[in-house]
């Protein structure tokens, strides 16, 4: 019995086998140098799927930060619901645009002492997204938005007093989505804004900073 396992070993230790041999030369040909990262990639990404016409809806805290009569720094919080479409018509190129809508509900406690007055502030703006593909688990993106039209409405629910002001300004945005199923992302995102209203005839000057989480579903 020792003598045929003697001649077993002699037999194979000298063998080629082809497919050992084919496996170890594809991996230390140049192809594999290129493969191998795709490969990676593929595995560990989680960018969503490429998509000509997007929507997200997201909802998010903000604070809006301005001076009063007195000169003194006045922090007015609110709950923002965001709504945007975003169309990339150009294959290849990580470049989107489209319209958004928002509404921001403002804490009444913040910027008035009677409890039956309401503000808001809705916009209608236009925006470019920009974003970084092929990046392991997120994606990373900037948004630059330009405000068509706004408007912040202070309404007293037991009286005439209800003013309305246009608002005018921009917002710079910067987030990661995170690709949950094919075509549907969740988004994180931080929100800053320089914003600008005329109230008696002057020019007022005001900032808002926030973040937004929601999703992100592609057509």
């Amino acid at each position: 019995m020792r003598a045929l396992l003697r001649r077993f070993r002699k037999r194979t230790a000298n063998r080629s086998w082809p497919g050992l041999s084919a496996k170890k030369r594809f991996l230390t040909s140049p192809q594999s140098l290129f493969l191998v990262p795709l490969l990676l990639t593929s595995l560990w990404s989680s960018a969503p799927a490429v998509a000509l016409v997007s929507f997200e809806l997201a909802v998010g805290p903000k604070q809006y930060t301005t001076d009063d009569t007195a000169g003194d720094k006045l922090k007015v919080s609110a709950t923002t619901l965001s709504a945007s479409v975003h169309f990339d018509p150009i294959p290849l190129v990580p470049i989107a645009f489209g319209p958004v809508y928002s509404v921001s509900s403002l804490d009444e406690s913040d910027y008035s002492p009677r409890p039956d007055s309401g503000a808001s502030v809705w916009e209608l703006g236009l925006e470019v997204k920009g974003w970084i593909p092929f990046v392991p688990v997120v994606t990373p993106y900037a948004k630059l938005r330009y405000v068509v039209k706004s408007v912040y409405d202070l309404d007293f629910k037991d009286s005439n007093l209800d003013a309305t002001e246009d608002v005018s300004g921009y917002h710079l945005l910067f987030g990661v989505e995170y690709g949950v199923i094919p075509l549907l992302s969740a988004i994180l995102e931080l929100d800053a804004a320089v914003l600008r209203t005329e109230s008696g005839g002057k020019n007022v000057d005001f900032n808002s900073q926030g973040f937004n989480v929601g999703l992100k579903i592609g057509f």
